[in-house]
């Protein structure tokens, strides 16, 4: 078992560190219901994350995508002037259902119009317009038309779309190994595994449009 719940550990912290980037809110009232005023040590309380700096800039940061459409990302992109210029400086963040909605897009599906890599071929995208397109498990699916989980209307996702030198994860404290005591508890023929880090997340250009928000995907 030892061997497995050292890398559960690790996988868990990584798992986090992912899930306040993306849903981390640090105002007083989080943007979530679903994260209380109670609940002050949640992971999603660490840092401001992108969803939420995309909604507390509101209209310019964010684009309604219920027509998911190429055209509709490329007007997400515009939205961030210079920083959407250089595809190679962009990331394209989605969740399972964004991923088959960006597989499904006429432009990308079949050979005719995307060649070998057509994705009735590949069954997988890598880029699109150039920008990486990354899949994570910690993109919301259950938040409403506006970008939130408000506990009523559960059956909307979001995609992220980042400018991505314009962020870093601060670490003072890197959880670089899970580390076994055997000694601590060894009168009970226990063993502990102990994992601590520090780090946050920032925006590097406040009050610049780093990130774009696509919105009420259904």
């Amino acid at each position: 078992m030892l061997p497995w719940l050292v890398r559960d550990i690790a996988k868990s912290l990584a798992e986090g560190r992912e899930d306040f980037i993306l849903n981390g809110d640090t105002a007083g009232t989080h943007e979530d219901s679903d994260i209380g005023a109670g609940s002050a040590d949640a992971r999603r309380r660490i840092a401001l994350g992108l969803r939420a700096s995309a909604n507390d800039g509101g209209a310019t940061y964010k684009l309604d995508m219920a027509t998911f459409s190429l055209a509709n990302l490329r007007a997400l992109r515009l939205k961030m002037g210079k920083y959407g210029v250089n595809p190679s400086d962009m990331a394209i963040i989605v969740g399972p259902t964004g991923y088959s909605k960006l597989l499904g897009l006429t432009e990308v599906i079949t050979m005719q119009n995307f060649g070998n890599n057509g994705t009735v071929m590949t069954g997988s995208l890598g880029t699109i317009d150039g920008m990486p397109v990354i899949v994570s498990g910690q993109v919301r699916e259950n938040l409403n038309a506006s970008g939130v989980y408000d506990g009523t209307t559960t059956t909307k996702t979001v995609l992220y779309m980042v400018y991505r030198p314009g962020w870093v994860i601060g670490e003072r404290r890197a959880a670089s190994s899970v580390k076994v005591y055997n000694e601590l508890y060894a009168e009970s023929d226990q063993i502990a595994l102990i994992a601590k880090e520090r780090v946050t997340f920032k925006d590097l250009l406040s009050g610049q449009i780093d990130i774009g928000l696509g919105f009420n995907i259904a």
